[in-house]
């Protein structure tokens, strides 16, 4: 995914960029939400990683949710970082149809 089409779709979905750079990651924040994309859980297909930073979970979406759904996604479907890291295969993915503002 080109680097400035992350950038764009960070925007327009109301995070802001956090880090970006020649060689920083592209992340977006909203206040203790971040966002990254992730290419190494489906492979080819890039997933979003969004996370919450005072709460030590995390989720993966398929699109771009804005903060506030991010919120809600993890809150329903987010799981302590710690055990996704340690459990090879097993990723917190957001089914399809939720990713869809609620």
């Amino acid at each position: 995914m080109a680097r400035e089409g992350t950038v764009g779709m960070f925007e327009r979905a109301g995070w802001e960029v956090r880090e970006e750079g020649d060689s920083a990651e592209v992340m977006g924040g909203a206040g203790r939400y971040e966002i990254r994309p992730d290419e190494k859980i489906l492979g080819h297909e890039t997933v979003f990683e969004i996370r919450d930073e005072e709460l030590s979970v995390k989720a993966y979406a398929r699109k771009v949710p804005t903060p506030e759904r991010a919120a809600e996604l993890l809150d329903r479907y987010g799981v302590p970082s710690g055990m996704s890291d340690a459990t090879p295969g097993k990723v917190p993915l957001v089914p399809p149809g939720a990713e869809e503002d609620g």
